[in-house]
Protein backbone atom coordinates (compact mmCIF):
# COMPACT_ATOMS: atom_id res chain seq x y z
CA UNK A 1 0.00 0.00 0.00
CA UNK A 2 1.49 3.56 -1.07
CA UNK A 3 2.11 6.65 2.09
CA UNK A 4 -0.41 8.71 2.66
CA UNK A 5 0.54 11.96 0.65
CA UNK A 6 -1.16 15.23 1.37
CA UNK A 7 -3.85 16.27 -1.47
CA UNK A 8 -2.32 19.87 -2.67
CA UNK A 9 -4.99 22.51 -3.41
CA UNK A 10 -4.78 25.96 -4.85
CA UNK A 11 -5.36 27.84 -1.05
CA UNK A 12 -4.95 25.33 1.17
CA UNK A 13 -3.76 21.55 2.29
CA UNK A 14 -6.33 18.87 2.56
CA UNK A 15 -5.36 15.77 4.53
CA UNK A 16 -6.76 12.50 3.19
CA UNK A 17 -8.99 12.63 5.58
CA UNK A 18 -10.38 15.99 4.30
CA UNK A 19 -9.13 18.00 7.62
CA UNK A 20 -7.87 21.35 5.85
CA UNK A 21 -5.29 23.50 7.25
CA UNK A 22 -6.85 26.76 7.55
CA UNK A 23 -3.70 28.70 8.20
CA UNK A 24 -2.25 27.67 4.77
CA UNK A 25 -5.86 28.34 3.27
CA UNK A 26 -5.64 32.36 3.60
CA UNK A 27 -2.86 32.72 2.10
CA UNK A 28 -2.70 35.64 -0.37
CA UNK A 29 -4.61 35.13 -3.51
CA UNK A 30 -3.26 34.78 -6.83
CA UNK A 31 -5.13 37.36 -8.86
CA UNK A 32 -8.05 35.83 -10.35
CA UNK A 33 -7.62 36.17 -14.11
CA UNK A 34 -4.20 33.85 -13.84
CA UNK A 35 -5.82 31.40 -11.97
CA UNK A 36 -9.10 30.84 -14.06
CA UNK A 37 -6.52 31.16 -17.32
CA UNK A 38 -4.34 28.25 -16.02
CA UNK A 39 -7.62 26.53 -15.17
CA UNK A 40 -9.25 27.05 -18.70
CA UNK A 41 -5.70 26.09 -20.55
CA UNK A 42 -5.64 22.75 -18.43
CA UNK A 43 -9.58 22.40 -18.85
CA UNK A 44 -9.10 22.40 -22.77
CA UNK A 45 -6.12 20.00 -23.04
CA UNK A 46 -7.94 17.15 -20.53
CA UNK A 47 -11.08 18.06 -23.19
CA UNK A 48 -8.78 18.12 -26.79
CA UNK A 49 -7.39 14.73 -25.30
CA UNK A 50 -10.41 13.07 -24.26
CA UNK A 51 -11.76 13.91 -27.88
CA UNK A 52 -8.66 11.57 -29.05
CA UNK A 53 -9.13 9.07 -27.04
CA UNK A 54 -5.92 9.76 -25.88
CA UNK A 55 -5.05 8.34 -22.18
CA UNK A 56 -1.68 9.64 -21.58
CA UNK A 57 -2.92 13.04 -22.73
CA UNK A 58 -5.55 13.11 -20.16
CA UNK A 59 -3.34 12.27 -17.51
CA UNK A 60 -1.04 14.96 -18.21
CA UNK A 61 -2.74 17.74 -17.01
CA UNK A 62 -2.10 15.98 -13.23
CA UNK A 63 0.48 16.62 -11.48
CA UNK A 64 3.66 13.62 -11.32
CA UNK A 65 2.15 13.71 -7.49
CA UNK A 66 -1.75 13.45 -8.15
CA UNK A 67 -4.26 12.10 -7.79
CA UNK A 68 -7.71 11.00 -9.36
CA UNK A 69 -11.07 10.01 -7.58
CA UNK A 70 -13.11 7.47 -10.00
CA UNK A 71 -16.60 6.56 -9.35
CA UNK A 72 -16.52 3.25 -7.81
CA UNK A 73 -13.27 2.53 -7.64
CA UNK A 74 -9.62 3.12 -5.45
CA UNK A 75 -8.01 6.56 -5.57
CA UNK A 76 -5.35 6.52 -8.84
CA UNK A 77 -2.01 7.87 -7.49
CA UNK A 78 0.45 9.50 -9.92
CA UNK A 79 0.26 9.79 -13.54
CA UNK A 80 0.65 6.32 -14.67
CA UNK A 81 -2.34 5.31 -12.19
CA UNK A 82 -4.50 7.61 -13.53
CA UNK A 83 -3.75 7.32 -17.26
CA UNK A 84 -4.88 3.14 -16.06
CA UNK A 85 -7.98 4.77 -15.46
CA UNK A 86 -8.54 7.32 -18.68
Amino acid sequence: MMSSPHVHVRHGVVDRHGALDKETSMSTREPQTEVQSAIEEATNQQIEAFGRQDAAGCASVYTTQGAMLPPNADIAWGRPAIQEVW
